[in-house]
């Protein structure tokens, strides 16, 4: 046997004590105690995972119970503490539990907790929620999604940046006039979901293709900009084209305001629109069929969220946006920066992916 098989042999020894005596042990402090490197660290965690004395978990080790008590003479093994997680969304229903599904599978593969509140798309509820998690005195990181439409919301990144634990945005990026050293995101690519939507037009053959967004949507702007990127980056007209905020669902006066978005899309060529979110598409769709018009003859239209799309008849075509992997990649980007606060900052857009359905035909005249 080499010396230096005997000194691997003897630093997994250590680990493996280490790891028996507190429970969980993390690879950056073993790194630092044994004199080696981190990625040695993680050979030798990896190797006592094969062999089955302990369990790798993300940024170290843990105690494998079967393990433990057979080592220990059946003695209990001790607790590996669990790291919480807090999240505040702006809503329980609609969009957000898909969201929570993702950050609660992650949570339970790192074997850790998660304590959920609920906000009410309120700056001031959000400020609220944040500080109930911090009171509890668990909480190790935070995901929240703030409304970034106001100006009052730049004050609101600007504390979150300032708290003293991790903070993942969802579903929201850090507006260019905040400069936040520590906020980290993780949203969906509204550039490329705009993208997606004309792309998918011009190929069926509609030259002037507009777009009904909501002052409500925390992407408003963001999907105007990435609209008419897109047009113009495809040589398409702009001018005229209909682009302006949708009537809420449950507006008293919705028809007629949807009553003249027809109109305004008839007499400006207008044949297919992008419409933000799915139940004001369905108003949009459902007015159209009133009016003795036709989907997609007289005018496509392309939903954006997916959540109730397919519902409508004809079902809506759909950008749907990866909210499982949003929270997914927001808790484990979590827990790696627990386990390793030198990380660089994290800013991660994931791109959607476009549902064809019966809504998104060419024009009549094609």
């Amino acid at each position: 046997m080499t010396d230096t098989t005997q000194f691997s042999e003897t630093r997994r020894r250590q680990i493996l004590d280490e790891v028996r005596t507190r429970g969980s042990v993390r690879v950056n402090e073993l790194a630092e105690q044994l004199g080696v490197s981190e990625p040695t660290v993680r050979r030798d965690i990896n190797i006592l995972d094969h062999q089955g004395l302990v369990t790798r978990v993300h940024g170290g080790a843990v105690t494998r119970r079967v393990s433990d008590r057979a080592l220990m003479g059946g003695a209990a093994p001790q607790q590996v503490k669990q790291r919480a997680l807090g999240i505040v969304t702006p809503s329980m229903d609609y969009y957000w539990p898909t969201v929570v599904n993702g950050v609660q599978a992650a949570v339970t593969a790192n074997r850790g907790q998660l304590i959920l509140r609920g906000s009410s798309y309120s700056l001031e509820d959000d400020r609220a929620q944040v500080m109930r998690l911090l009171e509890t005195g668990r909480v190790e990181g935070l995901m929240v999604a703030p409304m970034p439409l106001t100006r009052a919301s730049n004050d609101m990144f600007g504390w979150l940046d300032t708290l003293p634990l991790p903070v993942v945005l969802m579903e929201r990026t850090v507006p260019p006039e905040v400069f936040a050293q520590r906020l980290e995101f993780v949203a969906t690519d509204q550039y490329y979901s705009a993208d997606l939507g004309v792309r998918h037009f011009a190929a069926l053959g509609h030259t002037k293709i507009g777009l009904l967004t909501n002052l409500g949507t925390p992407h408003h702007d963001v999907a105007r900009e990435g609209w008419l990127q897109s047009c113009r980056s495809l040589g398409l007209e702009t001018r005229g084209v209909v682009c302006e905020d949708a009537p809420r669902f449950t507006t008293m006066d919705r028809d007629l305001l949807l009553d003249g978005i027809i109109e305004r899309c008839l007499r400006s060529g207008t044949t297919a629109l992008i419409v933000h979110a799915d139940r004001e598409a369905i108003a949009l769709l459902q007015r159209v069929q009133d009016l003795g018009l036709s989907i997609p003859g007289d005018l496509a239209i392309i939903a954006h969220d997916d959540e109730i799309a397919s519902l409508s008849s004809p079902a809506l075509s759909a950008i749907r946006p990866p909210k499982r992997q949003i929270g997914v990649e927001a808790a484990n980007l979590l827990f790696r920066r627990l386990a390793d606060q030198s990380l660089p900052l994290h800013h991660v857009l994931l791109c959607p992916e476009l549902i064809v359905r019966e809504s998104s035909g060419p024009h009549k005249s094609q």
